[in-house]
C-alpha cells in the first residue's frame, strides 16, 4: 500500500455554520432585523467597511474554534 496524494477526501468536523447563520446568532455577529435593514441603507463605502469588520470577526471566531478543537 502507498499513499495516494491525488485522491480527494472529505472531512467533516462539528456542525457547519454559514456567515448568515453566524451573523444573526447571539454567539456570533448578534445582528437583528433592524441592524440588517440599517446596513442596506448605508452607502457602499460604509457598508464595505462594516462588512470587512464582520468578516474579520467571523474569521477570527472560526479560527479560534478550530484552535480549541486542537489545530496547531
Amino acid at each position: 500500500n502507498f499513499i495516494r496524494f491525488w485522491k480527494a477526501i472529505e472531512i467533516h468536523i462539528g456542525e457547519p455554520v454559514t456567515f448568515g447563520e453566524w451573523l444573526i446568532s447571539d454567539d456570533g455577529g448578534d445582528f437583528n432585523k433592524r441592524q440588517l435593514e440599517m446596513l442596506s441603507s448605508v452607502d457602499e463605502h460604509g457598508r464595505s467597511s462594516i462588512m470587512k469588520s464582520l468578516y474579520r470577526k467571523f474569521t477570527d471566531q472560526l479560527m479560534g474554534t478550530i484552535e480549541e478543537m486542537g489545530a496547531p
